[in-house]
């Protein structure tokens, strides 16, 4: 059964936004340092550089925090190799059901996660190193924490759609496995869009 016209648009506007989440994001990021750096630079007079001033700006959020962080992007992008690549939904070519050992074993999906979070831990430590450039509180600590309850909602709700192809699908479960990655993503993203706002302020 081809993929419900509605839950097709979720997934494919979905992805779009997320990756110019993403994409905003990393200017955003770039722009925060660059505009921090010519204030330090201003007041030093031109006598400080740029490695200097991220080396002086770069500071540890405790171990904790730092594993944290790299579990919940990690996560992250299981649950968006779950959404996107466990059913041939968008990726005719590219999906589980394309690995017949992995489609055909009782334990396939745990498999496929497994995968997902491995590769994903790699991508993850680059991500969570822009953390060390910005003062992050308790709250917004907390609230990173809580996209491990939104992943696992992802995780099952993508799972869910798993079991039901190839006979359907389910408009309300890809709505709910996208925005709970979705909430994640401005979550996981926040500490730059805080860190924005008190840089141009």
């Amino acid at each position: 059964m081809a993929l419900d016209v509605s839950a097709g648009a979720v997934l494919i506007y979905g992805l779009a936004l997320m990756a110019g989440l993403l994409v905003i994001s990393v200017l955003l990021h770039v722009f925060n340092l660059e505009r921090i750096y010519r204030r330090v630079s201003s007041l030093s007079g031109g006598q400080i550089s740029k490695d200097k001033m991220l080396s002086e700006l770069s500071v540890s959020q405790g171990s904790n925090f730092t594993a944290m962080a790299i579990s919940a992007w990690s996560l992250f992008f299981a649950a968006l190799a779950y959404l996107y690549f466990l059913t041939p939904a968008l990726f005719q070519d590219y999906n589980y059901f394309k690995v017949a050992s992995l489609a055909s074993s009782p334990i396939g999906f745990f498999i496929f996660g497994i995968l997902a979070i491995a590769i994903g831990t790699i991508v993850a430590t680059a991500f969570s190193r822009f953390y060390s450039y910005y003062e992050i509180s308790g709250k917004v600590k907390r609230s990173i924490m809580a996209t491990f309850l939104l992943l696992g909602l992802s995780l099952v709700s993508s799972a869910y759609l798993g079991t039901l192809y190839p006979g359907g699908t389910s408009v309300l479960a890809t709505a709910v496995a996208f925005l709970s990655l979705f909430a994640s993503l401005l979550m996981l993203l926040s500490p730059i869009y805080l860190g924005t706002y008190k840089v141009i302020r």
